[in-house]
């Protein structure tokens, strides 16, 4: 005989089971009448018919975000105060190169995840096909994590409106120096 768990046989386990069931485990499928349907098959088909619902990817989020912002005009000045917390990680100057995060110089117009000599964007940018804009920058750094969690991006974001705008007015100016 065939020990199961301690000194209890596995065919008395089965039969445990087998009770617990309520004898079902060992019951004769049932054949459905010519003219019935058989059971969940109407769901099944309807599945079969109708793909489940994707959901949206971070890339659909963002663009969706930055479509339906509504952003206050920025002052360079004030942005440029606001952009001190960002150097940690980032310059906006071109002959400062590369920092922790990627240089922000000229960052308007580029493909997100794709400056040259930065090999360290975190997957979801690499993946990542649509273009920085003003826009998506200001809905981006309301809340970074929220709207791309998996990025390697360690910021709390820019909560306030005004000063998201300014630091955004900021770099846009620092581009064209």
């Amino acid at each position: 005989m065939i020990k199961g768990v301690g000194s209890r046989p596995i065919c008395g386990v089965l039969m445990s089971i087998a009770v617990a069931l309520g004898g079902q485990a060992f019951a004769q499928p049932q054949t459905p009448a010519a003219d019935e349907e058989p059971p969940l098959a109407a769901e099944t088909a309807a599945a079969v018919a109708e793909p489940p619902a994707t959901a949206e990817t971070p890339q659909e989020s963002a663009l969706k975000a930055a479509a339906d912002v509504g952003m206050p005009a920025g002052d360079a000045r004030r942005g440029r105060l606001v952009f001190g917390a960002c150097r940690t990680c980032h310059y906006a100057d071109a002959f400062m190169g590369h920092n922790n995060g990627p240089n922000l110089h000229r960052i308007f117009g580029k493909v997100v995840g794709s400056q040259a000599g930065f090999d360290y964007y975190s997957p979801v940018f690499k993946k990542a096909s649509f273009v920085w804009t003003p826009q998506l920058m200001f809905a981006w750094l309301e809340n970074p994590m929220a709207m791309f969690p998996a990025s390697t991006m360690m910021s709390l974001g820019v909560p306030d409106a005004q000063a998201r705008a300014d630091l955004i007015r900021f770099l846009e100016e620092a581009s064209v120096r």
